[in-house]
């Protein structure tokens, strides 16, 4: 039942991986925008690099993925955009003249740690009220997150550290396939509360444009 998981480690070693500062793009790729603004840089990933470390077979085996952040559509399926590009990458793009400096993230370089992942009792669908009095609780619900010590979890692969009422894995999938994201999910309090937020919100729920992905991104045609 474990799966193989890559965390994202600070280094000082050089190399193209990392998270914030400003995005090595290739040349004649523009900063990507979003409806209102421009979005906030993410993290590059090398996917030879990461494939070297043992990283997931569904990602692309070259090239190098960018993730930006569109903060305006909080709560919506298509807030992160993921570009995925072979072309040489270029020298740092200056941050756009109007992206607020809080969506500008400090530059941190990774490396990646192969380690084994869990999946935890939300994950599995357990109901914690149907378990012996005799089980240690937190333990268990500790226990997926023991590998990785108190670091922030910024993995690849492997299973979700789950941080609200809702198995998100299958909630995107579902989403994707144009399903409601709760389907055939018991309503839980939280859920409730999402659901009811989303048919009240402005802005629709809609599924991810086809160069974008907030699951698992897919190689250019």
């Amino acid at each position: 039942m474990m799966r193989p998981t890559l965390l994202m480690t600070p280094t000082t070693q050089p190399g193209f991986s990392k998270m914030g500062g400003q995005p090595e793009l290739p040349k004649g790729q523009a900063w990507p925008s979003g409806d209102e603004l421009p979005l906030s840089f993410l993290t590059q990933i090398d996917l030879a690099e990461a494939r070297a470390a043992g990283g997931p077979d569904w990602l692309p085996a070259d090239g190098r993925l960018y993730a930006f952040y569109d903060d305006p559509r909080r709560g919506l399926t298509d807030l992160v955009r993921v570009i995925h590009s072979r072309e040489p990458a270029g020298e740092a793009a200056p941050h756009p003249a109007d992206l607020s400096p809080k969506l500008r993230f400090t530059e941190r370089r990774v490396a990646f740690l192969r380690l084994r992942s869990i999946p935890s009792l939300d994950w599995l669908g357990v109901d914690v009220r149907e378990l012996d009095d005799g089980v240690a609780l937190d333990e268990l619900a500790d226990l997926p997150d023991e590998p990785f010590g108190d670091e922030l979890q910024h993995r690849i692969g492997g299973y979700p550290s789950e941080i609200q009422e809702e198995q998100m894995a299958l909630s995107c999938e579902r989403i994707r396939r144009g399903r409601d994201p709760y389907e055939d999910e018991e309503p839980t309090p939280a859920i409730v509360s999402r659901m009811r937020e989303r048919a009240t919100s402005p802005r629709p729920w809609r599924s991810p444009r086809p160069t974008e992905s907030v699951c698992k991104p897919s190689a250019p045609p």
